[in-house]
């Protein structure tokens, strides 16, 4: 066989699987087989109004068959009916207000507040937190939340970065925010969710593992770090510019923190020191945990820079 017609054979079989994978993937949807994961879908049994809610169902692409919450099903209308304020609200369990009911979450609060100051409309704030997940999904939810017709758009994250899907301290490592989208949208397939359900045991393991940590020992200038931040920083860039381009004002915010009482489980010696620089960097920083608990900020930061530069100076 010529070199032509090989590389026509390979071609002809890649396109034939494809298609196969195509048709399979068409069947399924057609015959209703699968879950829909859309963030927006209507109402089971046509009511008369409030057609459409947010689906519980949209964390299957991010969290698989993990049981975890989110987010509310509340009802709505579409087309918005006038004289209505939608605020639309993504986030992980603080917006879903985990451990406790939806009614007592802060989207829930903010709609009361608002509307009592604003009796001239209608405020709906929808409630789109899923416990868990991260800007990874939350990029990937946005352009989907579109679809209810928000007149603002709140995006509540910050605090689950380092774990969860695509976290680079996570057990199953960090994903490229490029690439996180494609696997995104290759697990909504309902061919995907035909396979993914054949090999549940397996797949719910390696699910938990995403959300398990793979340490806790995360330097705080180290590598992990400056790729959780780019990670994040690129992610709320795509929601901005998703935003924006739909002509739909956007608000980030982030969990409220108080880092002088939330300091790190215990300091990390830098690698590879001798037995004589650990002995000397023990005492560095002993002296300046002491220094810190006197009130002497600067006499401890001093001894704490010291210590970070044992290696560096010996």
């Amino acid at each position: 066989m010529s070199r032509a017609k090989l590389w026509t054979f390979r071609v002809a079989a890649i396109l034939l699987a494809f298609l196969s994978l195509a048709g399979v993937e068409l069947l399924l949807r057609v015959f209703g087989l699968g879950p829909d994961v859309s963030l927006v879908i209507p109402v089971p049994g046509s009511p008369r109004r409030a057609k459409y809610q947010l689906n519980e169902l949209v964390d299957l692409p991010y969290l698989g068959s993990l049981p975890l919450r989110g987010p509310e099903e509340r009802r709505f209308d579409l087309p918005k009916p006038e004289k209505t304020y939608r605020i639309l609200v993504l986030g992980a369990s603080t917006v879903a207000g985990f451990p406790y009911p939806f009614a007592l979450s802060f989207p829930r609060h903010l709609e009361v507040i608002l509307q009592a100051q604003d009796k001239g409309r209608r405020i709906e704030v929808l409630n789109a937190g899923i416990t868990a997940i991260n800007s990874f999904a939350l990029a990937d939810m946005l352009p989907q939340g579109l679809l209810a017709d928000p007149d603002l758009i709140i995006v509540h994250a910050g605090h689950n970065e380092f774990y969860g899907p695509g976290g680079a301290g996570s057990s199953a490592r960090g994903l490229s925010p490029s690439l996180f989208p494609w696997i995104v949208r290759i697990k909504k397939l309902r061919t995907s969710q035909l396979i993914l359900r054949l090999l549940a045991g397996s797949e719910e393991d390696r699910e938990l593992l995403e959300l398990l940590p793979e340490t806790l020992e995360i330097p705080w200038r180290g590598q992990t770090v400056r790729a959780v931040e780019a990670h994040f920083r690129a992610n709320l860039e795509r929601m901005v510019r998703t935003a924006t381009r739909a002509g739909v004002p956007i608000l980030l915010t982030t969990v409220a923190c108080n880092l002088r009482d939330q300091g790190p489980i215990h300091p990390l010696p830098p690698k590879g020191l001798t037995e004589t620089q650990m002995e000397r960097w023990t005492s560095l920083v002993q002296r300046g945990e002491q220094r810190f608990q006197e009130g002497q900020w600067q006499s401890a930061q001093a001894l704490f820079e010291g210590a970070e530069s044992v290696d560096k100076s010996s």
